[in-house]
């Protein structure tokens, strides 16, 4: 009785639109696709932005942690505020807070506004994103949400690859002399075409009949406890894992057990919460939960760490490391299209089946950079990235319906906010993880990698320089080599780098030197990437058995 009465409020908001849910959709999408091909977009851009506007390494990093700090943080509120004043209402003012704040981006003088502008961005993507998972939850029938998902999930895997490819694309063409500046100017169009859109009643109005207000005080204790828990993540690798990061992941501990503790109470008392703590009552929510996690952790990692492969190590641009990743957009959208007709007859099954072809991709890709660490060929591994877009496309829309396939309408919103949270801090998470392990794994091998490449330097050496002075050159090139592998900013040379030794003025000595160097760190980021996904592959392997865990859908298992 309690559901049937909730809906009602639903059924009059939603009339104006309830016969075009699928027109409803490609606007509140719009939206994720800008939140989405901005992270993207802008990881290719910030080394241009840092250059162009004389930016600190501490400001550039700010460019991407700011965005996504405020993301993270108040996305559960973001999801609540929908259920409370109007998923539409929530949506609009996202869409309309994101989209200036792009301008801003765009039109910044200096570092700083750029900054400020950026944490604006993600607060407003936090009031917009949630919306999305919402309106497909309460706006489609329930044999209909698993295609939705599927459409959600290829303009997800689209908007990441394209963001990749497009952010080099722009930046090579320098449209008008901006240089980096449209990559932020591109979002203005998109916005206000949504907006007007969603305007004009083509999007429908929905909010849930049983969160009545706001948990004010859900809200201040969770966004400190999230923030305690992702700035750390998302800073404490590039600060070199300082003692106030830890201090913030174990004070985030106790702060997050406080929230659980007073969600309860408010529960008790007036029954409107800001996480509704029932839906952890749901086997598919938790384990669905766990898997994404997972899942985004494995995947965030393995993006973040070929671009350092493909950039750092192998010194490729920003528009070639793209267009390996681009193709990947197509094994995406092409699965995730597939898996709207495979969810009825393999349900979660298709994730275990996802799953599996990632880890598939990878040791692909393991085998490919071992074999060939200095020189690898673009073609296998955009392959080896087609590969992985077919199954990250049959993992993540089938993975969110498995969440929300029995979490009540009214709940869409809190729901929504929780698994899009735990996404992005299951994406800090592996990146800060894999990151450790990549650059660990990078200096640990260092010392085996430039005593490898040592004698043949000695050889080339033989011809120009004497004994004494060869060994001393060999020397340096090995500290400078190792020493480099260690630094945790590539942008500033090591002083072993600098020796006199190594910067002759014979020519050959020079070009020896500095070929062996080139060599010593395409092959020590080879082995850390080796090192560091296969650590990553240990993240999907357990996504994989939760995934087994999975119950099958509700209509599945009546059926049996």
């Amino acid at each position: 009785m309690a559901r049937a009465q909730s809906a009602a409020p639903l059924a009059l908001t939603a009339t104006p639109s309830a016969a075009r849910p699928w027109l409803a959709l490609a606007i509140v999408l719009g939206g994720t696709f800008m939140a989405i091909f901005d992270v993207f977009v802008v990881n290719v851009a910030v080394p241009t932005v840092q250059r162009d506007l004389r930016a600190s390494f501490a400001q550039a990093q700010f460019v991407l942690a700011g965005y996504s700090l405020a993301y993270a943080v108040l996305l559960v509120t973001g999801g609540r505020l929908g259920d409370v004043y109007g998923r539409k209402r929530l949506f609009m003012t996202g869409m309309a807070g994101f989209t200036a704040a792009s301008a801003l981006c765009g039109l910044a003088p200096a570092p700083t506004p750029v900054v400020a502008a950026r944490i604006v961005q993600g607060l407003a993507a936090a009031a917009m994103t949630p919306q999305v998972l919402s309106t497909i939850q309460v706006t489609f029938a329930p044999q209909e949400r698993s295609r939705a998902f599927g459409v959600y999930g290829a303009v997800v895997g689209i908007a990441a690859s394209l963001g990749q490819a497009l952010g080099g694309l722009l930046i090579r063409a320098n449209l008008l002399g901006l240089s980096w500046r449209p990559v932020f100017l591109v979002n203005i169009p998109i916005g206000v075409a949504v907006l007007i859109a969603a305007a004009a009643r083509f999007l429908p109005e929905s909010r849930s009949a049983t969160a009545p207000r706001l948990d004010l005080g859900g809200v201040g204790i969770l966004s400190v406890g999230l923030f305690l828990l992702t700035f750390p993540l998302v800073e404490g690798r590039d600060a070199g894992w300082p003692a106030w990061a830890w201090l913030c992941l174990a004070a985030a501990v106790p702060i997050l057990i406080a929230f659980v503790l007073f969600e309860r109470r408010v529960t008790a008392r007036d029954g409107s919460p800001l996480v509704v703590l029932r839906l952890f009552r749901e086997r598919a929510f938790v384990t669905g939960l766990l898997v994404s996690l997972l899942f985004n952790a494995a995947s965030s990692a393995s993006f973040f760490i070929l671009a350092l492969y493909l950039q750092l190590g192998l010194h490729r641009s920003a528009l070639a490391a793209g267009l390996i990743f681009a193709p990947g957009a197509l094994g995406f959208f092409a699965a995730a299209t597939a898996s709207v007709r495979l969810i009825p007859r393999l349900g979660s099954r298709l994730i275990a089946v996802g799953l599996a072809v990632v880890i598939a991709s990878w040791v692909m890709n393991v085998i490919i950079v071992h074999r060939a660490g200095e020189a690898p060929s673009g073609f296998l591994l955009a392959l080896a990235i087609v590969v992985q877009g077919l199954g990250a496309g049959s993992t993540g829309p089938p993975v969110i319906g498995a969440i929300l396939a029995g979490i009540d309408r009214d709940d869409a919103g809190a729901a929504s906010g929780v698994v899009v949270t735990c996404q992005q801090i299951g994406s800090a998470l592996g990146v800060a993880i894999i990151g450790v392990i990549l650059f660990g794994a990078r200096a640990g091998h260092a010392p085996r990698v430039s005593g490898d490449l040592a004698p043949e330097l000695n050889r080339r050496l033989t011809a120009v320089q004497g004994g004494d002075e060869r060994t001393a050159t060999v020397a340096d090139f090995r500290a400078c080599a190792d020493d480099r592998a260690r630094s945790h900013d590539p942008a500033i040379a090591p002083a072993s780098c600098l020796r006199p030794s190594l910067h002759g003025s014979d020519p050959a000595v020079t070009s020896a030197v500095s070929t062996s160097l080139q060599r010593a760190n395409a092959r020590s980021y080879a082995d850390a990437y080796v090192v560091s996904l296969l650590a990553a592959t240990g993240f999907l392997v357990v996504a994989l058995a939760g995934a087994l865990c999975l119950p099958p859908p509700r209509g599945q298992a009546s059926q049996g």
